[in-house]
């Protein structure tokens, strides 16, 4: 499988991830790869808004994609939203992706929700 943005390593600031990335989806709006690296780019700006609505589109176009599901995931937690956090990140966790790439994630969803126990296991 090819890597995803999530996965790649970055160059630039998240600001120029972006408009990269906003280029691309100018000439290929259905460009999933563009999708998912606006996304990150979004959520490294500090843009969860921007993130979830990148990350929604591109779960139109592969809504069995966990990648997308983490994006979704970490756009809902970025906007302090720890119960659709928390949805998005077990189907990411059911579609594939480890465990421990969202433990970080899901700890702090349990935070926002005031469930430290859950939050420290």
């Amino acid at each position: 499988a090819a890597a995803s943005p999530l996965c790649a390593q970055s160059t630039g600031t998240p600001a120029d991830n972006l408009s990269r990335y906003l280029r691309e989806l100018a000439s290929n709006p259905k460009s999933l790869g563009a999708l998912l690296g606006a996304g990150e780019a979004a959520l490294g700006a500090g843009d969860g808004n921007a993130a979830l609505g990148f990350y929604a589109r591109a779960d139109e176009i592969s809504p069995r994609n966990g990648r997308v599901k983490l994006g979704l995931g970490r756009s809902a937690l970025m906007l302090e939203n720890s119960r659709d956090a928390l949805r998005y990140l077990d189907q990411a966790t059911d579609l594939g992706v480890a465990e421990a790439e969202v433990a970080g994630d899901r700890g702090l969803a349990y935070d926002l929700r005031g469930d430290p126990k859950r939050a420290q296991r």
